[in-house]
């Protein structure tokens, strides 16, 4: 069998025939114009026999039937439906209210295993008001009233968000409800005569002929009718002996290529498990928030894995006790070097494939409190009701020949839990009922009449299930795709944000774990940030640059002096702003979300894991899981020493890191911030120095300064692998006693002394100055970035300027992983990508800091 099929945008091989030719340029042009197909006839998706431009001939097609002749007298009008589900049974209902006869062959009616309950949005609720059914249709469900979002792993289930549906029956006259699938089919059958739906009849092939279709089924039995509908749904037997007798066909000038029958239908392990779980009054202790829940309505909960590679969605039932469950994954296959490079079908079933994988779900947590897991409504679930079926959506371009048509899952498979399955296959019915009653009620020749109502039902119903097919994946991509990419970033220091803020805007999913416990920085502390044109250029992208703007101001000048001399020289810098560190920081961090802003959290340990990595946190036990860690938690981070010891412990560390970060000077950094400007000579912006210690004054236009003393080290000593987080107030003030008589950067009649008693106390802060350029910056999908890999000296904004471009650069390679979801091996090289573009740099600027130290 061949078929032809919109199923993924890239697949080359599966354009329509008339296009290979030119195969991936023509696709591209046929999907961006298929919208429109209903303006122009498909090659194959019409009965041919008077098509304008069509030379194949409807009484010259003995190759499709030897024993076709032309003296058959015309047979009584009939409808012959394969397939008694939602699609087939629905047309029945629209056929018998328009008094046409029909016949709905079943192979298993009987035999048909339990379904779970689907989704009946309020159109679908409308169209069964049109056959007289909706009354029975909610006396047999309940209203649909919210979906919420959930992110679980084995320790916490976090709440993402939720919609509300309340409103639906005022806009749309119902809500969606949600019902039995059996009990919707009952209540279809209910419509139609008995003895117009036939079971087990298992259709083997059909013949078309000048008058009729002859449909014969596995017992022998023929069916003789007008018209074949195949609704036969996603495995369609109608569709596979419609598309061989299409690949049948002569070749003709108009029709450059048939459908080439050694083309295999391609492979879908997209897949979904569901199951129904029937809960006692016993289990409340496992699924508290269940009990709670109002009885007159139900809710769906859609739940992605924090750390593995599905997701899971719960629709639940308090009235009768019940939830069912569904569980979406993708590509359940042996990863053993035994394992062939293309999977086969029966991949997806393998016992000990699928026994593996309930055993990964087993201990995620529901969305229902306590704790209940997974594997408690899997142990409550009838092992009969638990299925596996494929996921993915597809859209055939054929849908009718001759006399056979298509409607349905046999023409369009919409991603299941999306509300839009029973919709479109309903919206088949409607039309192709229309079509047939203009067939049934034409004057022109069948054949005639078939061609132009067939077509019209395909030309009409053709965009819309094509938008509804790219719409379900869409939602699928949203909230059915398992384990949706996340970033986790440690550290909410200005590189941090700035690489949050760019993850904001590209929707790619994030969470900062920060240890300090307040999100916003006090004003008076800090010390000055001069922000270089690199920095202003991303700030400007991220629409915060005028902000920034406003709350800093312009460096016109640097004096740079020495105590006991004039001026040395007067460096212009027209382009960059100098801004207090608590300004800067509390502008970017008050435009991360809250809840992406986990503070209080000590990063101790770092596991990286199959599918991605986690990090526990000291304070309460709590843990986050991501795709990638990025260590963005400055000059003493704990990432890098996580990184560090993993080498160490694997003989892989490299000489330069086994070296010790040192310091070679001590800082005393504060903000002044009751200064009169007009009660001193003062000039806008110097630096005064010497060989012992040189300092830095910086005044803004609202009177206060940032200021600072370095005080050279005559041996350099080793920084220690975590930062000692304790504040030595006997420290500083030590070295404050120290300094009070130097003079300040405003000139020898405002010592230091002045500063220091203008600086609230416990704001001045004791710093060392550490250089280093460590040579490993990721570790598999753990990554550096800012002063975490690079320290360059705190001199005109070299070090924000190096963390800005790690954020834009790292940025782009998040941006390549997380579209592609590309396994270990690529997401290696693409960090080590970023790595090489940004470490040379990296190193010049640290020379440059020290140059202009010097």
């Amino acid at each position: 069998m061949s078929r032809h099929s919109f199923e993924d945008d890239h697949d080359e091989d599966d354009c329509h025939p008339c296009y290979r030719h030119h195969e991936k340029e023509d696709l591209q042009c046929h999907l961006s114009s298929s919208s429109n197909s209903s303006l122009r006839p498909h090659p194959f998706s019409h009965a041919s026999p008077t098509f304008a431009g069509s030379s194949i001939s409807y009484r010259n097609r003995s190759s499709l039937d030897s024993n076709m002749t032309t003296g058959e007298e015309q047979s009584p009008f009939r409808v012959i439906i394969v397939g008694g589900n939602i699609a087939g049974l629905m047309l029945g209902c629209f056929l018998q209210l328009a008094g046409i006869d029909f016949v709905i062959l079943e192979s298993g009616l009987q035999d048909a295993l339990p379904r779970n309950p689907i989704v009946l949005g309020s159109f679908v609720m409308n169209l069964l008001e049109k056959v007289g059914l909706v009354e029975e249709a909610i006396a047999n469900s309940c209203p649909m009233m919210a979906m919420k979002f959930w992110r679980a792993s084995a320790t916490e289930c976090e709440s993402r968000g939720h919609i509300d549906f309340s409103g639906a029956e005022k806009r749309y006259a119902y809500n969606g409800r949600s019902i039995e699938y059996t009990e919707l089919q009952r209540i279809l059958m209910s419509n139609i005569p008995p003895n117009q739906i036939l079971d087990r009849q298992t259709v083997v092939r059909f013949t078309q002929r000048p008058h009729q279709v002859d449909v014969q089924c596995s017992d022998a039995t023929i069916h003789t009718g007008t018209i074949l509908v195949g609704a036969d749904g996603y495995d369609s037997t109608i569709r596979q002996l419609l598309y061989e007798d299409l690949a049948q066909l002569p070749v003709t000038p108009d029709q450059p290529e048939s459908f080439p029958p050694s083309e295999l239908e391609p492979l879908d392990t997209r897949c979904c498990i569901s199951g129904s779980a029937h809960l006692l009054d016993s289990d409340e202790d496992l699924f508290p928030n269940f009990y709670k829940m109002d009885f007159e309505s139900l809710e769906s909960h859609v739940i992605t894995g924090a750390d593995v590679p599905f997701s899971w969605w719960m629709t639940l039932h308090p009235s009768i006790q019940k939830i069912s469950w569904l569980i979406t994954y993708d590509k359940l296959r042996d990863t053993s070097a035994a394992a062939t490079a293309q999977p086969s079908r029966d991949d997806i079933h393998r016992q000990e494939l699928v026994q593996d994988f309930f055993e990964q779900m087993r201990p995620l947590l529901t969305s229902l409190g306590g704790r209940g897991t997974l594997g408690d409504l899997m142990d409550r679930t009838d092992p009969l009701r638990i299925q596996r079926f494929k996921r993915s959506g597809r859209l055939w371009d054929t849908w009718h020949y001759g006399r056979v048509v298509l409607m349905g899952d046999a023409c369009h498979k919409l991603v299941p839990y999306t509300g839009q399955g029973a919709l479109q296959a309903m919206l088949d019915a409607c039309q192709l009922s229309i079509a047939i009653r203009r067939i049934y009620d034409s004057t022109e020749p069948i054949e005639d009449a078939m061609d132009i109502a067939f077509h019209e039902y395909f030309s009409d119903r053709y965009p819309h299930t094509r938008d509804a097919v790219l719409h379900s994946r869409e939602i699928d991509k949203i909230i059915g795709e398992p384990h949706p990419f996340r970033v986790i970033i440690v550290g909410a220091g200005l590189g941090g944000l700035l690489l949050a803020l760019q993850l904001e805007r590209s929707s790619i999913d994030y969470v900062i774990v920060e240890r300090n416990s307040q999100a916003l920085m006090p004003m008076e502390g800090g010390g000055v940030i001069f922000v270089q044109k690199v920095v202003q250029t991303l700030l400007e992208k991220l629409g915060l640059f005028n902000r920034v703007l406003d709350a800093s101001g312009l460096v016109k000048e640097v004096h740079v002096k020495e105590f006991s001399r004039a001026t040395l020289c007067r460096v212009l810098h027209q382009d960059v702003l100098a801004i207090t560190r608590p300004e800067l920081y509390n502008i970017l961090v008050k435009q991360v979300p809250p809840a992406k802003l986990r503070l209080g959290k000590t990063v101790e340990r770092i596991e990286q894991v199959e599918h991605g990595v986690r990090c526990y946190c000291t304070e309460d036990g709590s843990s986050f899981a991501g795709d990638i860690l990025v260590g963005a938690d400055g000059t003493y981070s704990a990432v890098r020493l996580h990184i560090l010891r993993q080498l160490q412990s694997q003989g892989a560390l490299s000489d330069s890191d086994r070296l010790c970060m040192q310091s070679d000077s001590i800082r005393l950094v504060g903000q002044a911030t009751e200064l009169d400007p007009s009660a001193f000579t003062v000039e806008p912006s110097s630096q005064h120095g010497q060989r012992e210690c040189h300092t830095w004054a910086v005044q803004f236009p609202k009177g206060n300064v940032c200021w600072m003393i370095d005080q050279h080290l005559e041996v350099p000593e080793d920084c220690p692998d975590l930062e000692d987080l304790t504040y030595h107030a006997d420290l500083v003030e030590a070295m404050c006693d120290q300094f009070r008589a130097l003079p300040s950067a405003w000139g020898p009649s405002v010592p230091h002394d002045v500063f220091f008693r203008a600086t609230l106390p416990n704001t001045i802060g004791r710093l060392g100055r550490e250089t280093k350029v460590y040579d490993t910056w990721h570790l598999g999908r753990i990554v550096l970035m800012g002063d975490a890999c690079h320290k360059a000296l705190p001199y005109w904004g070299h070090p924000l300027a190096q963390a800005a471009l790690d954020s834009i650069t790292l940025h782009k390679a998040l941006q390549a992983i997380a579209q592609h979801q590309l396994p270990t091996s690529n997401i290696d090289s693409i960090l080590e990508g970023y790595v090489n573009e940004r470490m040379a740099e990296a190193r010049q600027a640290l020379v440059s800091s020290h140059e202009l130290h010097q």
